[in-house]
């Protein structure tokens, strides 16, 4: 695909904490930031903690993006401190855009408020966060933030980024006319054009490695739904199809306890094997273990961790409550499944690990979908026609 470039743009992007264990949201912020900057964009990112940002963009390398970190006031609210603010006005009256990665946050409508005084257009990206389900949750507390300072946050935003079409429907009942822009988030795919070879990951791996492998990977959540996908991992057993289920993920010490007491009770215990945080070349390796990664969450937005696991070339079983299910179930490379209920988990699960043929034909659409829809030359062009939008609308 030939790549419709725009004229280089300076670009702030703003994170309050850049860490991979917390999710899609941190990861995606650094691969737009550096595909950004492969295209010739100046960018910035502006963080409170910068752990997991690479030493190069630390090291101020040329073609890489650069890092501002600002020091947030103390206690639990995080706000700028005046000289962050005097630092930002700076920065932002000699920016073209800033983007904005996270709504519930006070720091972030602080930002809005000095982009807005400074006269520069921002973009502001929902991360499913205007989702119904996620509406729902603390539903008079989020009311009452966009009372005081979300909704003018959200008017004065050039565009709130949805990351596909099915995430926009649910966010337009809480934006302007005409406000919300897709654009899938960046997956970096060159990791995945060549794969490690598939038994030999999986022998690296806990649990036996003559049944079927499911993985779950991500935060340790009420909302991601593993507790079915444990008490479908029971009703199999009881059926006679035993899997290993390797869970990839960190969460609070007590909610891992809780899983794991649920796994004893559903007399599955040893085969479910938490392997805590993996990145890079681990989490490659992990997906690629798997005869299937398995996410029956209750709210989703992009589900990063979905199409990586497709371009591991490991199908996928998912819910509809993960904003991009049908492109997922378009691409004939995943099961969706109406909720996150054990039963349907397992009815799923169990028509995967009956058919191994289609198992592997699902993986290999999903692979070649992920090459070709997520282009990362094809997302930029949708990211640089959301900005010079903004821009152009300021």
């Amino acid at each position: 695909m030939r790549s419709k470039r725009v004229d280089a743009m300076r670009v702030v992007h703003f994170l309050t904490r850049v860490r991979t264990e917390d999710g899609g949201v941190a990861r995606a912020t650094l691969d737009l930031c550096a595909g950004l900057a492969q295209r010739g964009h100046d960018v910035t990112l502006v963080t409170f903690e910068a752990r997991d940002v690479p030493e190069s963009w630390k090291a101020g390398e040329p073609g890489h993006p650069k890092v501002l970190e600002i020091p947030p006031l103390g206690g639990p609210i995080k706000l700028l401190t005046r000289w962050s603010r005097r630092t930002l006005e700076i920065l932002f009256s000699k920016t073209d855009l800033v983007h904005i990665q996270e709504i519930w946050l006070p720091a972030s409508a602080h930002v809005a408020q000095i982009a807005r005084r400074v006269g520069t257009p921002y973009v502001l990206s929902a991360h499913g966060m205007l989702d119904d389900w996620s509406m729902a949750q603390k539903g008079l507390k989020k009311r009452a933030y966009l009372r005081l300072v979300g909704n003018r946050m959200i008017r004065g935003a050039g565009a709130v980024h949805c990351t596909a079409e099915g995430e926009a429907m649910q966010a337009r009942r809480w934006l302007p006319e005409n406000r919300a822009g897709v654009a899938p988030l960046l997956l970096d795919i060159e990791p995945y054009r060549v794969l490690p070879a598939k038994a030999a990951c999986r022998e690296a791996l806990p649990g036996d490695t003559s049944l079927p492998t499911i993985v779950f990977m991500g935060r340790l959540h009420p909302k991601k739904g593993l507790e079915r996908l444990i008490e479908a991992a029971g009703m199999l057993s009881r059926s006679g199809r035993e899997a290993e289920v390797l869970v990839a993920g960190t969460g609070p010490a007590e909610y891992q306890r809780t899983l794991e007491s649920l796994a004893a009770s559903e007399g599955v215990a040893e085969r479910i094997h938490f392997l805590g945080h993996v990145v890079g070349a681990d989490k490659t390796r992990v997906l690629r273990a798997g005869d299937m990664l398995v996410l029956p969450s209750y709210q989703e937005n992009f589900g990063l961790v979905l199409v990586e696991a497709l371009a591991c070339g490991t199908p996928v079983v998912t819910t509809k409550a993960v904003d991009i299910w049908p492109e997922l179930e378009s691409s004939g490379s995943s099961l969706v499944i109406g909720s996150p209920e054990a039963g349907a988990v397992a009815g799923a699960v169990g028509r995967l690990i009956d058919d191994g043929a289609e198992r592997r034909a699902m993986g290999d659409r999903g692979r070649r979908w992920v090459m070709e829809h997520l282009n990362r030359d094809r997302v930029l062009d949708q990211f640089d026609g959301l900005y010079g939008r903004a821009v152009s609308g300021a």
